[in-house]
C-alpha cells in the first residue's frame, strides 16, 4: 500500500476529476488538485513533501514546462510528470532539459499506464530521499572521523579551530550565504593537511617558532594536502576547492601565478583567509581589536568587502563561547573522568604533568576525546576532577 502525496494540475475540471478517479485504487495519503499553475504553486508551498507532480502542458498563464521547472525550487525531490495532448520535439527537449521531468505521457492516457507511471514516480522519489540520507550519514560520519583525528593530533590547534567555527558561522550569516554549513565545515577542516606534518614541525608552527625553508615548505603545503584528502569524500568537492586556495592573497603577489586571486577565489576561500589570519593574530595578542588591526595593516591580502563586514559586524557582535557567560566561574563544575559524556564542553585546558596540552579549553567532547581522557587518566598523566561548563552538562543530562 502506497501512502504519499500527489499533485494533479490541469485547467480542465473534467480531466482533473478523471485523473483523481484513476488514482483511487492506490489508496494515497493525499490527492491534491489545481486548475492552474499559480494555484498549484500555492498547493506546493503548503505541501512541500509532495512526492509526485503531474502537470498538463497547455495552461493559462504558465505552461507545464515553466511550471515544473519552478517546482524544482519548492519540491526538488518530487518526481515530475508531463501529461499533455500537445507534443512536439522542442517541448520534449525543454521538458527534459529545463524541468528535468521523470516521465512524459500523452493524452488520452490509459488508467493502468497512469497508475503504473505514478507508482514508478513514488519509487523514484523514495530512492532519491534514501540516497540523500545515506550520503548524508556517510558524509557526516567521514567528517566526524577527520575532525576527531585532527583533535587527537593537535589539541591546541583544534581547540582554536573549533572556536573559529563560530566566527565563520556569523560571517557567513552576515554575508547572507545560502549554505552556512559549508562555511563551518570548511573552517573545521581547513587545517586537515596538518595530519601529514611531523609533530615537531607542527608544534614549532603553532608556537610561531622560526622554521627553516624545508619546514616552511611542509607548512605551506597544508592547504593543498588537506584539499587532496577531502577529494576522496563525495559531496565535499566545494569544501575541498575552497581549502585548496584559502591561503592565497586577494591581491596577486609577484611569483604567485600558481594561486588564484581576486574574484577567482571561491568566497569560502576568502572567508578562510580572513579567519585563519585573524586566529594567528588573536593568539599573539589575546586582544580582539589588536588582532583586527593586524589584518587592516595588510588589507590587500583580503577581500575588502568581507574584511569590512568581519570587522564592523561580526567582531562587534561576537558572542563566542570563550568570550561569553560560559567563562564565568560559577558556570564551571568539576566531575570525574568517567562521568564525562560526548556533548559536554571543557572549561579549562587539560594538561599532562609536563604541562603539555592534552585537550584545549572550549573543546566539545566527542567519543574519541572521551576515551583519550580516560586513557590518559589510567596512565596517571592527568588528574581529576575535570572542569566542564555547567550549561553543557545540563544539556547532556537533560
Amino acid at each position: 500500500m502506497i501512502r504519499d502525496k500527489v499533485l494533479l494540475v490541469d485547467d480542465e475540471p473534467r480531466v482533473l476529476s478523471a485523473l483523481s478517479r484513476d488514482l483511487f485504487e492506490l489508496d494515497l495519503e493525499t490527492i491534491l488538485t489545481a486548475p492552474s499553475a499559480d494555484m498549484a504553486m500555492e498547493q506546493l508551498q503548503a505541501n512541500p513533501d509532495t512526492a509526485v507532480i503531474v502537470s498538463d502542458y497547455r495552461m493559462p498563464g504558465m505552461n507545464g514546462v515553466d511550471f515544473l521547472t519552478r517546482c524544482q525550487q519548492i519540491c526538488p525531490d518530487a518526481s515530475r510528470i508531463m501529461l499533455t495532448g500537445f507534443a512536439d520535439l522542442q517541448m520534449a527537449v525543454d521538458s527534459v532539459n529545463q524541468a528535468n521531468i521523470f516521465r512524459f505521457l500523452l493524452k488520452p492516457c490509459k488508467p493502468n499506464i497512469l497508475v503504473a507511471t505514478i507508482q514508478a514516480g513514488f519509487r523514484q522519489h523514495q530512492l532519491v530521499i534514501s540516497e540523500r540520507e545515506l550520503l548524508s550519514k556517510t558524509l557526516n560520519g567521514s567528517v566526524k572521523v577527520l575532525i576527531d583525528i585532527l583533535s587527537a593530533l593537535s589539541p591546541e590547534l583544534f581547540a582554536r579551530t573549533n572556536n573559529l567555527r563560530y566566527l565563520g558561522r556569523s560571517l557567513g550569516q552576515a554575508l547572507q550565504l545560502e549554505n552556512i554549513w559549508d562555511v563551518e565545515l570548511a573552517v573545521l577542516l581547513c587545517r586537515l593537511g596538518a595530519v601529514t606534518v611531523p609533530k615537531e614541525i607542527l608544534d614549532k608552527w603553532i608556537r610561531k617558532t622560526p622554521l627553516d625553508s624545508e619546514e616552511q615548505a611542509i607548512i605551506d603545503a597544508i592547504p593543498e594536502t588537506g584539499s587532496m584528502l577531502l577529494n576522496n569524500i563525495p559531496r565535499l568537492e566545494k569544501i575541498s576547492e575552497s581549502i585548496r586556495w584559502y591561503d592565497c592573497s586577494f591581491t596577486r603577489k609577484p611569483g604567485t601565478d600558481d594561486c588564484l586571486a581576486g574574484e577567482q577565489l571561491p568566497i569560502i576561500s576568502r572567508i578562510l583567509k580572513i579567519l585563519t589570519d585573524y586566529d594567528w593574530a588573536y593568539y599573539r595578542t589575546y586582544n580582539q581589536a589588536d588582532a583586527f588591526k593586524a589584518l587592516v595593516k595588510q588589507r590587500t591580502e583580503y577581500d575588502p568587502q568581507i574584511l569590512e563586514i568581519f570587522g564592523k559586524r561580526v567582531l562587534a557582535e561576537a558572542d563566542l563561547p570563550f568570550q561569553s557567560q560560559l567563562s564565568q566561574v560559577e558556570n564551571i563544575v568539576y566531575i570525574s573522568v568517567f562521568e564525562i559524556k560526548p556533548g559536554m564542553m571543557l572549561a579549562k585546558d587539560v594538561v599532562d604533568p609536563a604541562n603539555r596540552l592534552i585537550i584545549g579549553a572550549n573543546t566539545w567532547i566527542s567519543e574519541p576525546l572521551r576515551y583519550r581522557l580516560i586513557n590518559y587518566y589510567r596512565l596517571r598523566l592527568i588528574k581529576e576532577p575535570i572542569p566542564i561548563y555547567k550549561d553543557t552538562l545540563r544539556a547532556v543530562v537533560g
